[in-house]
């Protein structure tokens, strides 16, 4: 009897020490008030359209520290990516501000759609938040946290209501 106490107390003392260093990012929806806002930048124009349709993961780095990354895109019927992959703040944070729409202009259809964050180097998934919009559009205010600081992660916008609908948007990504 006392071997089994012993094998037990083992066993769990074994399991309270394998800690594991895993990240687990997560997404929170944020006030707009509460989203840093990037300085200034020296490059003049940063928008770059997402082609519609791209289905491949970026593989060139934005340096967010230069100025934020603006996004814009339309015809989204299935999902698109980010043109670049970023690089999180030293609290391993990334901030998306801007709108999503459904391009008939229909303000009394709902429409949904999900933003995903990728881990550049594995191109997985690591965290994803589900939005609403309508033709009059809805605003994105989003903080991807708890992300590795050693990483680089890049976004994929995905229209879930695809085969009837289209949407539009723009979004930056800042740090």
């Amino acid at each position: 009897m006392n071997t089994k106490k012993i094998i037990v107390a083992t066993m769990m003392a074994l399991s309270v020490t394998s800690v594991s260093t895993t990240f687990a990012a997560e997404v929170e929806l944020v006030n707009h008030q509460n989203t840093p806002v990037s300085t200034e930048t020296t490059i003049s124009q940063s928008i770059t359209d997402i082609v519609p349709y791209g289905t491949s993961a970026p593989t060139s780095h934005w340096n967010l520290g230069n100025g934020p990354y603006d996004a814009q895109f339309s015809s989204l019927y299935n999902i698109l990516y980010t043109n670049y992959y970023f690089t999180p703040n030293s609290n391993g944070e990334l901030f998306m501000r801007g709108r999503i729409w459904e391009e008939t202009g229909n303000p009394s259809g709902s429409y949904k759609y999900k933003i995903i964050c990728f881990d550049a180097s594995t191109k997985k998934a690591v965290t994803e938040t589900n939005g609403t919009t309508n033709g009059n559009g809805s605003d994105v205010n989003i903080r991807f946290y708890n992300l590795d600081k050693s990483k680089n992660y890049y976004f994929g916008y995905q229209n879930l209501d695809g085969s009837w609908s289209t949407l539009g948007g723009y979004t930056t990504i800042s740090r």
